[in-house]
């Protein structure tokens, strides 16, 4: 669901260089989590109130006590983009989130994949895609890539540290997470983030129903961030230097071969496996690991802003300043493909040398922005006005391509703005705009969105966007093997959506409804290039979220429906997922266990398929991905800062001799075991900061269009 953010924290009115006052508005990582840590501060208040309860006798008189600081275990971050928005450290409990490690399925909805981990990955849920300028196109790694402006600064004034470890049953299939922060006395900031993704058995070959085994694919991806930040407290001038690295190393099976004579032959065998004496290897499209990707992304950015006029400092006083503002950053990607057995059986028109394939495309581009803002703070932090915040700026993107064979040069200039108002107390109205100028007459991108507080009835949210941009490079021109494969020029696309959403998070509850419009709509098809439809294509989309307690037990429902009007958008009709477990505090409430299964369905569909040397999802109407109900099991606890778990993955299988596959020919393991920690380090710190949440704020990230106190559009 394209009108549903994929992670939240919770947004803080307060200093980016040191927490000083104690006012906070909160926007939580999922709907689940704005319940329990609301709950908790609601205890926590609770708690205060009951120990000064002291009856009908008056007190003996005592001395007052000089005041002391506090020193707290909370954890305050905000990103390079907006460093006037806080947001505060949530992922402390052991919440449903914590079990998924495999990227395709610790998101709002989940993606297809290819049966291992690390793989390229397909939306079941329609996504929308801001586009502007030029790019690339290949986009079958999104979830594992990080940008430079998702390093978080933390604003202790100690060292943070946060580490993720998931290990699957050999060493080299581990998913790695870790995170460091350290913020200094005179406004220096260091962070860094890394991350690690391996899935690459010794033995590749695994066991698809009992005693038949195919060889699965394997992945290496690897991310690195690091940033420095200067903000002097009380200054008027701010710098950013952010790095993101991006490395994904790829090893294709092909899937299981198919062909009008052995695709029956082969999925009766299957079936019957458990009955074999002796093992049975199914064979898959390519062999010997000869096809191989590499891609490969780099970012480097300065972004840096300096107060013209107006105060912003750590007092109590409000007052509007206007600042100006720069940021330019280079990005380099490389892309490669190669095969060395040229199997047109498999890759068909994309052979054009006996001797192999190969496929060769690089984008290095320079992007400049400069703008210029008005704003009201109070305490360093945005909030609510009657003129609001508002932002102008123009955008410059020199973007190179270049393939074997063919280069390309693009220089995209966009005007665009801002305005973020509260008219009234209750209703936030965010409006973004940016037109395209020069030899980008045409393109646009428009956004409106209207944030409704209701109070004890909820939230209701608006949001209406449009945009009209040139289809991507590797769409337009491709090169296998220096032989021109295709050569196309496509008219601009439309997209326009219309979305609403609904909150009511005392019932933990949350729906959404959109409608999509696809005007000129590309895509690849079964004969492995690029198409655009000519006209119109319609998607309706409705999601609903609701959790259920009872005493110790808990259920977590997402349900979603989707309908297009084109078979060129595959998607399932429906999708589906529930955790049932119970959850309780054990050993005299030192540790918080949790048990329970995880059940995930979706309807029977045409899923698109996926092939190496295109590096693209392809519609296909040949093989159904039928109805499979997935179920894992999961157990894990926390203690303090520490969390466990211990998972095992498709125990149906067990039960069912059906073959799981949510892309066609690609199957997903039968059983897998995993197990998972994670430790949070912290230092004694000097934050001054109290956990009051009663007043709102509207701080929230630049450009994001994000309500107050409720998960984003």
């Amino acid at each position: 669901m394209t009108c549903c953010s994929t992670g939240f924290g919770q947004v803080l009115d307060s200093l980016p260089s040191g927490i000083l006052t104690d006012t906070t508005a909160v926007v939580q990582d999922s709907l689940s989590a704005i319940i329990d840590s609301t709950s908790l501060l609601r205890d926590t208040s609770t708690l205060k109130r009951d120990s000064s309860r002291l009856g009908n006798n008056r007190p003996p008189i005592r001395k007052k006590k000089p005041a002391t600081i506090i020193e707290t275990n909370e954890v305050y971050y905000f990103y390079p983009d907006n460093p006037e928005q806080i947001y505060q450290f949530t992922d402390t409990l052991i919440s449903t989130q914590f079990f998924q490690f495999d990227p395709a399925r610790n998101g709002e909805f989940d993606y297809a994949s290819l049966g291992s981990v690390g793989g390229p990955l397909q939306p079941l849920f329609y996504q929308w895609e801001d586009r502007s300028g030029s790019r690339a196109g290949i986009n079958i790694f999104d979830p594992y890539l990080k940008k430079e402006s998702d390093i978080k600064f933390y604003t202790k004034s100690k060292a943070f540290s946060d580490f993720y470890y998931s290990q699957g049953v050999e060493q080299n299939d581990h998913v790695f997470r870790g995170d460091f922060g350290r913020s200094f006395d005179n406004g220096i900031k260091v962070s860094v983030k890394h991350d690690r993704l391996i899935h690459s058995l010794n033995n590749a070959a695994l066991p698809l129903n009992g005693q038949a085994f195919t060889p699965y694919p394997s992945a290496k991806n690897t991310s690195f961030l690091t940033g420095l930040a200067f903000q002097k407290p009380g200054g008027n001038y701010q710098a950013f230097v952010t790095y993101a690295h991006n490395e994904i190393n790829q090893l294709y099976t092909g899937g299981i071969i198919n062909n009008d004579t052995i695709t029956t032959l082969i999925d009766d065998i299957i079936q019957s496996a458990d009955t074999l004496d002796v093992g049975i290897s199914i064979p898959s499209f390519i062999e010997d690991e000869s096809a191989r990707l590499r891609y490969r992304m780099r970012e480097v950015a300065l972004s840096q802003s300096f107060t013209l006029a107006g105060k912003k400092d750590s007092t109590a006083v409000t007052s509007r300043v206007f600042n100006i503002n720069h940021k330019v950053k280079y990005s380099s990607d490389l892309y490669r493909f190669s095969d060395v057995v040229a199997n047109e059986d498999y890759y068909g028109d994309l052979v054009t040398d006996d001797r192999g394939l190969r496929v060769i495309l690089n984008q290095n581009a320079w992007n400049n922005y400069f703008g210029l803002n008005t704003v009201r703070l109070k305490d360093g932090v945005e909030v609510p006005s009657t003129l609001g915040d508002i932002r102008l700026g123009v955008r410059h993107q020199y973007a190179r391509f270049n393939g074997e064979g063919y280069e390309r040069i693009f220089n995209n200039v966009f005007v665009e703005g801002s305005w973020k108002v509260n008219p009234i107390s209750q209703l936030t109205l965010d409006i973004f705009g940016q037109l395209g100028v020069l030899d980008n007459i045409g393109d646009f991108r428009l956004k409106a969105a209207a944030n409704l507080d209701l109070g004890k009835l909820g939230v209701l949210q608006g949001l209406i966007r449009q945009q009209r941009y040139d289809p991507s490079m590797y769409a337009q021109q491709n090169l296998v093997t220096q032989v021109p494969v295709w050569d196309n020029d496509f008219d601009k696309s439309f997209n326009s959506e219309l979305g609403f959403k609904y909150l009511l998070p005392k019932q933990k509850l949350e729906a959404g409804l959109s409608y999509f419009l696809l005007d000129n709509h590309v895509y690849y098809d079964a004969t492995l290039n690029p198409a655009q439809k000519n006209g119109a294509i319609n998607l309706l989309q409705l999601y609903l979220k609701k959790d259920f307690r009872w005493n110790i037990f808990h259920l977590e429902n997402v349900v979603m429906v989707q309908q297009s009007t084109d078979e060129v958008i595959q998607l399932p009709d429906w999708w589906s997922r529930h955790s049932l477990y119970a959850q309780r505090k054990i050993f005299n409430n030192i540790m918080l266990a949790r048990f329970g299964l995880d059940l995930r369905l979706n309807a029977p569909y045409f899923a698109n398929g996926f092939n190496p040397a295109l590096g693209q999802f392809f519609v296909q109407s040949e093989r159904e991905v039928d109805l499979y109900p997935a179920v894992d099991v999961h157990f894990g606890f926390v203690v303090e800062t520490f969390r466990i778990f211990l998972k095992m993955e498709n125990i149906n299988s067990l039960l069912t001799t059906d073959v799981f596959y949510q892309i066609p020919y690609y199957p997903q393991k039968e059983l897998a075991f995993r197990f998972g920690l994670s430790w949070r380090f912290l230092d004694q710190n000097s934050n001054k900061k109290s956990s009051n949440t009663e007043q709102n704020n509207t701080g929230q990230r630049s450009g994001s269009g994000a309500p107050i106190n409720v998960p984003r559009f």
